[in-house]
């Protein structure tokens, strides 16, 4: 009887031992480190919330015009005399996006030309000539150089410059700036066209008929200041 009642009390307590073995572990497995569904082991890295660049701006960083770089490209079309009589200057955007540069004249500030300058492309478009207005860029009207004329036409001329300074400047002539070409000779008098670069083409001021015989110069325009200038030459 007493052996019975030891057995008993050994299976109890070795059935005890074994509980509390079972709790314990119930204890460590119940809680554990609590991670989000599908993200167990896996440590997040800075890739999950990036910076995003947008790709148009990426691709196209240094490759846009910037407004000076479009005025720079329209200078660069354009020859020495013509940015010598001229000015460049920053005309805003178009609806398309497009800088708009203006040229305008030296003298008179009249406008001359508006080119559009795609940023992207470089592409240059103008309101003035259209699709002449890079030919004429290139192969400007403007004189490059004095014709060849004789001892009689420099004499005329120096009469010519001296009447347009002293007449012309309320008509906007500015001296350096306005052109005094000659045109022709018409029965021994010596013509000169005297002129501003204007919008697209030539801006006329006046006609200067030159009697080196005389020494008078005649405005055909402005006939109300024509007076007889004394001549800086006499002829021989």
């Amino acid at each position: 009887m007493k052996q019975m009642i030891l057995i008993i009390i050994i299976v109890l307590a070795l059935s005890g031992c074994s509980n509390n073995n079972i709790k314990v572990e119930t204890i460590i497995t119940l809680n554990p480190t609590i991670e989000p569904s599908g993200t167990s082991g896996i440590t997040p890295t800075s890739t999950v919330n990036p910076t995003i660049t947008p790709t148009s701006t990426s691709s196209n960083k240094g490759v846009n015009l910037s407004e000076s770089d479009a005025l720079s490209l329209i200078k660069s079309k354009l020859d020495e005399e013509s940015l010598r009589v001229s000015s460049l200057g920053i005309g805003g955007i178009d609806d398309n996006g497009n800088y708009i540069i203006r040229q305008s004249s030296k003298a008179t500030t009249v406008v001359m030309e508006w080119y559009h300058v795609n940023p992207v492309s470089k592409e240059i478009t103008c309101e003035i000539l259209k699709d002449m207005c890079l030919i004429t860029v290139t192969n400007s009207s403007l004189p490059t150089q004095t014709p060849d004329i004789n001892s009689d036409h420099l004499k005329a001329l120096e009469l010519a410059k001296a009447f347009a300074k002293e007449k012309l400047s309320k008509f906007h002539y500015v001296e350096g700036i306005t052109y005094i070409e000659f045109a022709n000779e018409d029965n021994g008098k010596i013509v000169f066209h005297v002129y501003n670069p204007g919008s697209g083409m030539t801006d006329t001021i006046d006609w200067l008929t030159v009697d080196l015989e005389k020494n008078t110069v005649t405005a055909m325009f402005n006939k109300d200041i024509n007076t007889v200038t004394k001549a800086t030459y006499q002829k021989k």
